[in-house]
């Protein structure tokens, strides 16, 4: 009798212990250091870097500290509706003014860049991009049709 009293306070004690884990939640806003209130989207990057888009501009959190990006910083808009990373490692900007810009190793790209992107100025905003398998970039414009680029 006393065995099976023993083994139910080590059993209890045990699950007591296993119940005993919690889980941990750290809220970011803008008394917290992040300068946008409303955030579209979010990714992770290759690096395991954090990317957030607002009306605001972009920006990326290593765990740590904050990077912003903005239309100073060469982005083609500060609104950014929504981001995409491709299978070269470039963080794509859907744009409310519908011009398109990247960020590839440390430096945004736009139409000043590329005159690919001065010509293809999609009037309504990108809403999306995409990549398919044959590495084609496809648009969703904010209206009714798709656009697509190729690598260039």
């Amino acid at each position: 009798m006393q065995i099976k009293k023993f083994l139910l306070v080590i059993c209890l004690n045990i699950s007591g212990c296993l119940f005993a884990q919690y889980t941990s939640f750290v809220n970011y806003n803008v008394e917290s250091g992040l300068q946008f209130q409303t955030i579209f989207t979010c990714l992770e990057d290759n690096d395991g870097y954090m990317w957030f888009s607002s009306s605001n501009g972009v920006a990326r959190f290593d765990g740590q500290n904050w990077m912003y990006l903005t239309s100073d910083d060469g982005l083609s808009d500060n609104d950014i509706l929504s981001m995409f990373l491709d299978s070269s490692g470039r963080i794509w900007f859907a744009t409310f003014n519908g011009e398109l810009s990247y960020y590839f190793n440390g430096r945004v790209f736009n139409s000043d860049d590329h005159l690919l992107f001065k010509l293809n100025k999609i009037e309504n905003g990108i809403a999306s991009i995409f990549e398919d398998s044959k590495h084609v970039k496809w648009l969703n414009p904010i209206n009714s049709y798709f656009s697509s680029i190729d690598d260039y």
